[in-house]
């Protein structure tokens, strides 16, 4: 056994993969800390911290640049990571500790920094409901959050209104964070007034919810200056996701973080995976030229201040208003429990949006020669939300193999060998598990689903019944002696790992599923084997896979009648609908949401685009007046009842003529719609470039 694997079980993992897996380590590498660090001027500053440093790459690069190691901090809680980087960094001011716990800044010698530049730790927020380790502990979530606020109060980077401001912040963040948001607001506060921030961002924090607050607090205490998408995610090999780079100077706290900003701009820079080379990510752009990450930067900073645009085969460089960030912004800023915390009431503004809308589109817009107001689809009276989930699909959900009167014969899952039994088709309800099995056309049909879900809510178990008194008795039916030797099988499996087993009743979307009976409220028992009642979500109007490897496609679910995974995102009218279901089906198909959902979704380390509730929730959607909607529903309701994919493909053609002869002449309309179909190809490369 190696010494870290020996160490790894010393410390009670299963082996170094799991550990470093809770430590959320993926090193950033010197070639990508020398490219960030010159971003963000390294060369004037004389003070740097990497508050959670890993084996030191960050202040390696940071040597290689020229900064003296004397000016350099770093905390790092690993001590394989810690005695690494410690060896790198000879005379630095390294300190072996918890990033979130005072004694470890009370050790170091500055309590503010010129520069503070990291790769955050990626900890999935479930990861963080226990403490784990033996000598030397990792936090919990509960001790992250406190120990941010006593760290608040002891850095000198803060006046008495940022402190508490900043404290509002640590409070109002989501529990259902991960460790990434807790490390952004501290690296933030450490930044001294006119100093710089410089992280390695996971591309998600553009759009994911949980991340509004580090958009709020850079807007109103940073002014952003670089951000650095790595086009086809290769920056990093062995993490599944897409990164970003985020270089921002610290100014003196706005009154508010959406006051108007004028013109100013941020540069939003593209780099290709056809730059990199050997020792440089940029290798190929400046080939034969010394200090190439220095060259570029001076060069983007040139670019900035002289609202210069740059493109080449491997650099494409825009500027994006930050007028544009707040419009996006500040509705679901506002929204927010912690916002009317930290936001005078003044400020606050009725003139705002919930809606997400992508640079590329508001451009295309800005050309067109009708103005219509956009909102989100949320406010368009659009409720999403997410399918179906069993928490154990491999006993919830069976496939059908033929009926015998009022039984339906079932195959089981590998679980339980693959063996048939009868159930009760009373028992069961139509299920689509997965995008293999969706048509090809756009309308799913329960009678060509196989797929079955135990539908146990009217039904228990004989011996559940006779012990859990007079309620249990009239709510219940008798389960069948095949069901019921179906269910007492599976507790005895083993639904969790070799290393990790669990019994079925212990998951943590199954056991929610118990209740005792409580007989005042005349409120009958539950048991684990039964799903929780249906609701809207989960047999919604239409859905759309939350994983696409092509552009988004949204399919139609006739008269809610399946219920959908939580493999998709469901979509459901409700009272206050502007449109029906069939104008819906055609907006959604439309070439302006796809592109709109390209650029707004979560990419993929594989190239995958990731579409949550929370991207659908704030799709730009227009205010067309009714005649636009009923052609819309006309053309859906076409769409809905073809099944020959050309017919398909020109039906969606005419929904996106229509939809751009709503912003344009007639005569126009055809390279409009041109225009977005370019904006879907080239995400769609893009993303796929990653392959």
């Amino acid at each position: 056994m190696s010494p870290t694997e020996s160490f790894a079980t010393k410390e009670g993992f299963v082996g170094e993969a799991e550990r470093r897996k809770r430590l959320g380590q993926y090193f950033t590498g010197v070639r990508l800390g020398k490219l960030l660090a010159s971003l963000a001027n390294v060369s004037i500053a004389k003070s740097v911290i990497d508050p959670m440093a890993g084996n030191g790459d960050m202040l390696a690069s940071c040597l290689d640049l020229g900064v003296p190691s004397n000016s350099l901090s770093a905390i790092e809680i690993d001590p394989i990571a810690y005695h690494g980087c410690v060896s790198r960094i000879k005379g630095g001011d390294i300190i072996l500790g918890n990033a979130f716990n005072l004694k470890s800044f009370e050790s170091l010698k500055l309590k503010q920094w010129d520069l503070v530049i990291t790769n955050p730790p990626y900890v999935r927020y479930q990861s963080m409901s226990l403490k784990a380790g033996e000598e030397f502990l990792l936090p919990d979530a509960k001790e992250v959050r406190n120990g941010l606020y006593s760290i608040i109060d002891s850095l000198t980077s803060l006046d008495k209104i940022d402190k508490t401001l900043f404290k509002e912040l640590i409070h109002g963040y989501s529990g259902l964070s991960d460790l990434a948001v807790p490390s952004w607001i501290l690296s933030a506060a450490l930044v001294k007034n006119g100093g710089y921030l410089a992280l390695v961002l996971p591309e998600s924090w553009l759009s994911r919810d949980y991340a509004l607050i580090i958009h709020y607090l850079l807007l109103r205490w940073f002014k952003i200056q670089f951000i650095v998408e790595d086009e086809h995610a290769c920056w990093f090999t062995n993490a599944q996701v897409k990164t970003t780079l985020l270089i921002a100077r610290r100014e003196p706290r706005k009154a508010s973080a959406f006051q108007p900003m004028n013109n100013d701009t941020f540069l939003n820079i593209k780099i290709s995976k056809k730059s990199i080379g050997t020792n440089s990510l940029l290798d190929n752009v400046y080939p034969g030229r010394e200090n190439k990450e220095k060259y570029f930067s001076d060069q983007a900073r040139k670019w900035l201040k002289e609202g210069t645009q740059f493109k080449s085969e491997n650099i494409e460089v825009i500027h994006v208003p930050f007028s544009h960030v707040i419009r996006n912004i500040e509705g679901v800023c506002r929204k927010q429990k912690w916002f009317h915390k930290i936001e005078d009431e003044s400020t606050n503004s009725s003139n705002f949006s919930y809606v997400n809308l992508p640079l590329d589109l508001h451009k295309w817009l800005v050309n067109s020669i009708k103005s219509i107001p956009i909102s989100s689809l949320e406010e368009m009276g659009i409720d999403i939300g997410q399918g179906l989930r069993t928490g154990a699909n491999s006993f919830f959900y069976v496939e059908a193999c033929g009926i015998d009167g009022e039984n339906v014969e079932v195959q089981l899952s590998k679980s339980f060998n693959y063996g048939k039994i009868k159930i009760d088709r009373s028992c069961l309800q139509h299920v689509l598990r997965r995008q293999s099995e969706l048509p090809k056309h756009y309308v799913i049909d329960q009678l060509e689903l196989k797929g079955r879900a135990l539908s146990l809510q009217n039904h228990a178990l004989f011996d559940d019944i006779e012990t859990n008194g007079i309620l249990a008795k009239e709510s219940y039916r008798i389960i069948n002696s095949e069901l019921e030797f179906l269910i007492k099988k599976a507790e005895t499996l083993n639904f969790g790992t070799d290393n990790i087993p669990k019994k079925i009743v212990e998951l943590s979307a199954v056991k929610p599923n118990i209740r005792t009976s409580k007989i005042k409220q005349n409120i009958p028992p539950k048991f684990w084997y039964m799903l929780p009642e249906f609701v809207k979500r989960h047999k919604p109007d239409l859905f759309i896979p939350r994983v696409n490897n092509d552009s988004p496609k949204t399919f139609f679910n006739p008269g809610r009648l399946c219920l959908i995974d939580a493999n998709f995102s469901t979509i459901c009218l409700n009272d206050n609908s502007v449109f029906d279901v069939y104008a819906l089906l055609a907006l959604l198909n439309s070439s302006w949401c796809k592109a709109a959902l390209e650029y707004t979704s979560s990419v993929m380390g594989g190239g995958a685009l990731k579409v949550e509730a929370t991207h659908l929730r704030r799709l730009p959607v227009p205010n067309f007046e009714p005649i636009t909607w009923k052609k819309f529903s006309i053309l859906g309701q076409k769409l809905s009842t073809t099944k020959i994919s050309e017919k398909c493909n020109e039906i969606i053609e005419h929904i996106d003529i229509e939809f751009a002869k709503s912003f344009f002449s007639e005569e126009d309309a055809p390279l409009a719609v041109h225009e977005l179909r370019k904006l879907i190809q080239d995400a769609v490369l893009r993303r796929k470039a990653h392959k």
